[in-house]
């Protein structure tokens, strides 16, 4: 059986699964002694020459395998993050088979399964069968997510799922966000009586990529975390809020592609020198949305009075832009005078009723800047414990270094409204 060659990677072959055959089987998934327990080769033929044909195998878990027979996925997916392997077979059998290991640009994609190809049974036979790629159950732009706890038989509660789900959520969306600002990202659906979850992304193929660079940096113990998780255009805030999450519930976390095969996984324990360096970053670091674009305060003041009031707040009342009103406003809910919707917090009605007083409004609005996180990270950067021990000209340095998410020139001209704000304080204290 030259088609199932004895290689001294895999040792002797047993078909148990065959899904194509012309004269012999062409596709098909074999076992072997060498791989653990759970891992099959699936083998597809490439092409027939003069002295031998050509396979490539790669390796696949037991939940792909029951994915494919299932007619869930096509074949071709399984080849997704996947090491090939070009396996040729000389028709003579007293010539050995050669395996080697193909680097990515080297895999003929015209050589994989075709686009729509996978399998189906009828009355316990397997065969291929060709339909519309959309009507299997996931494709390129999904990928699967599973949460276990390697030796624990207790469940995992939804309380903890929740939470990590949704940091995994929040890191997929940035990073999306800085590929695509229309990109879409969201759950597709999740197997019942399992921790796995599928999601579907528009830019799937990206998201992975930095997904798996994330991981790779994480784990690679050089200390260059932060510098290689910026450079990729990943918040670092996210990510240790990620990790503490699968350590304060003692799980970890694997990323799949969508067939079922384990691309990454993050072990918390493993990642404790990375969240150390993470969270010291952290602490100095600050997010664009989190920096007040607003120069003066006494429009953000006034903003809030006119909520307190309800009074219009708007370009026309105000005789500024409509992105000058969207300043005001968002530097309002950064230091935590109206949620998220613009209503006004217990914190912003104490500011209203001072409106009388000028400087208990300014105590009020450095106390909520010194606790905010874009006033904190500054101080944990100059190294004090008040906001007016802060050098103002420190701004720009400060945001170059630790702002998240923002060009060099933009950071310059968020370091100038700190200034302004700074300046201010300073002010009225005197």
């Amino acid at each position: 059986m030259y088609y199932l060659p004895n290689i001294e990677k895999y040792g002797k072959l047993k078909i148990i699964s065959e899904y194509m055959r012309y004269d012999v089987p062409r596709a098909f998934i074999a076992k072997s002694k060498v791989l653990p327990k759970d891992v099959y080769i699936f083998s597809y033929w490439t092409d027939e020459y003069d002295t031998h044909d050509e396979w490539y195998y790669i390796h696949v878990n037991e939940d792909e395998k029951r994915r494919v027979e299932n007619g869930e996925v096509q074949l071709r997916d399984l080849y997704n993050y996947k090491t090939v392997y070009s396996v040729k077979t000389p028709f003579d059998q007293t010539k050995p088979a050669t395996l080697i290991e193909l680097n990515a640009q080297d895999v003929d994609e015209e050589s994989l399964p075709p686009v729509g190809f996978g399998v189906e049974c009828i009355d316990g036979v397997f065969g291929m069968v060709k339909k519309p790629a959309e009507e299997y159950k996931t494709g390129d732009a999904f990928h699967e997510v599973r949460l276990f706890k390697p030796r624990g038989i207790k469940p995992i509660s939804w309380s903890a799922a929740q939470q990590i789900l949704s940091a995994w959520g929040r890191i997929c969306e940035s990073i999306l966000d800085k590929v695509d600002t229309n990109a879409t990202f969201s759950p597709s659906y999740a197997e019942v009586g399992s921790y796995k979850m599928q999601f579907k992304a528009s830019h799937n193929k990206e998201l992975i990529s930095k997904v798996l660079s994330s991981n790779i940096i994480l784990n690679d113990g050089n200390g260059n975390y932060i510098e290689g998780l910026k450079a990729l255009g990943v918040d670092p805030r996210l990510i240790e809020e990620f990790i503490v999450s699968l350590a304060e519930h003692d799980l970890q976390f694997d990323v799949r592609s969508n067939s079922g095969w384990t691309i990454a996984n993050f072990n918390y324990k493993e990642l404790e020198d990375s969240a150390q360096h993470l969270k010291e970053f952290n602490q100095k670091s600050v997010g664009s949305h989190n920096i007040p674009q607003a120069d003066e305060i006494s429009r953000v003041i006034k903003y809030v009075h006119a909520k307190a009031d309800f009074r219009p707040y708007n370009s026309e009342t105000e005789n500024i832009t409509d992105r000058q009103i969207l300043y005001y406003e968002s530097a309002a809910r950064m230091l935590g005078f109206t949620d998220k919707v613009g209503m006004l917090t217990p914190a912003g009605w104490k500011l209203s009723l001072c409106r009388d007083n000028e400087v208990e409004q300014y105590k009020i609005i450095v106390e909520r800047f010194e606790t905010s996180l874009c006033g904190w990270a500054w101080m944990q950067y100059a190294g004090v414990q008040s906001i007016y021990d802060v050098n103002p000209d420190s701004s720009e340095e400060f945001l170059l270094q630790y702002a998240i998410g923002l060009s060099p020139d933009t950071a310059k001209r968020r370091a100038k409204t700190l200034r302004h704000w700074l300046t201010r304080f300073n002010q009225m204290k005197q």
